[in-house]
This record gives structure tokens, C-alpha cells and sequence, in this order.
């Protein structure tokens, strides 16, 4: 089997309860009654929400959400570093913002290149090293599993191929040399 097109490597979609952002309030005035007048945007004011303002289910989920981003990232960049000459592109993360108005990872991909190369030593050098990148994480994903199979299947070949030169048999109308015989 030829692995040639990019293949990614990542963790699966986070499956989680959405929970909507709480509506913001605008400012209050002064305590001293005066006309201060002060522009928060949306943005600003979800950042500057603590987490005093969060509801209890909207705690959890933020936590929840902070330890799915450091999975995600740690599982990419995993990746990452093992993929090394094969990798195409950096991590890509997808986003869910929580209910605290940040934006959290909770699926990512790095893209790699797994194919034959130039000679059957070439090909077992990249299906190796596509197969080290696949399992790179701690806790592989599915497709992490998948892409680690076509690499698995990809370097047999490429073995059995390297077999059939060194004993002579992958050179067509080539003979092994029968060294019983004197010369």
C-alpha cells in the first residue's frame, strides 16, 4: 500500500455539553454617583468576568475545557516532535469557546507525508519514521492507530523488497552466484 497523501495525525473532536457564555452586564456607575462614562467591549468584559461570576456547572466546564486544551496540545505537539522530516505542516488546533469567553483546543491535527521514496531503504526510513510519529502521543487516537497501520504495512513491504534484492531475486534476469561450483 502506497501512503503518499497527507495523512493527519491528532486527536479526535472534543464531544462535550456546551454550555453558553453568560450575558454580561454593562458597567456599573461610580460609586459615587458621578457620570464617569466607560466603553467595555463584549470581549473585554467576558476576559474581565472572573470566575467568582461563573456559575458552578459553568466552573466545571471551564475546567474541564482548560484540561482538554493541555491534552490536545501535549498529544500535537507530541506529534510534532517525532514526525520530523515527514511533517508538513505545525499543529492545527480546533476551538470551543467556554462559558468564561476563552477559547479553548479541543481537537488538533499535524499533517504529515508518508510515501515511497527513492529506493526500498528510503521507504522503510519513512514508514518508520511515520510509524514513531503515530504512536508519539501517550494516548494514541484512532486515526493516530490508523496512520500507524499504513506505516506498519508500508515498511513490510519495503523489507520485503529490501529481501528480494539482497538475495537476488528482485533484479529480473539476474542469477544468484552459485559459489559450490569452482570457478
Amino acid at each position: 500500500m502506497i501512503v503518499s497523501a497527507p495523512i493527519r495525525l491528532g486527536t479526535s473532536f472534543y464531544e462535550s455539553a456546551r454550555i453558553p457564555g453568560r450575558a454580561t452586564t454593562p458597567a456599573a456607575p461610580p460609586p459615587d454617583g458621578g457620570t464617569d462614562s466607560v466603553s467595555i467591549s463584549s470581549e473585554s468584559r467576558s476576559k474581565a468576568s472572573s470566575q467568582a461570576e461563573l456559575t458552578k456547572e459553568e466552573r466545571a466546564s471551564v475546567q474541564k475545557l482548560k484540561a482538554r486544551d493541555g491534552e490536545v496540545k501535549a498529544h500535537e505537539h507530541a506529534h510534532q516532535r517525532a514526525a520530523g522530516h515527514l511533517r508538513t505542516s505545525g499543529p492545527t488546533y480546533t476551538y470551543e469557546r467556554g462559558p468564561d469567553g476563552q477559547r479553548y483546543a479541543v481537537g488538533g491535527e499535524v499533517r504529515v507525508m508518508i510515501g515511497r521514496g527513492k529506493t526500498p531503504e528510503e521507504t522503510l526510513k519513512n514508514a518508520e519514521a511515520g510509524l514513531r510519529a503515530a504512536l508519539a502521543p501517550a494516548q494514541p487516537s484512532g486515526q493516530d492507530r490508523a496512520v500507524a497501520a499504513k506505516a506498519t504495512t508500508l515498511a513490510m513491504e519495503a523489507r520485503a523488497e529490501i529481501s528480494r534484492k539482497s538475495s537476488g531475486d528482485g533484479e529480473p534476469g539476474v542469477q544468484p552466484k552459485d559459489d559450490s561450483e569452482p570457478g
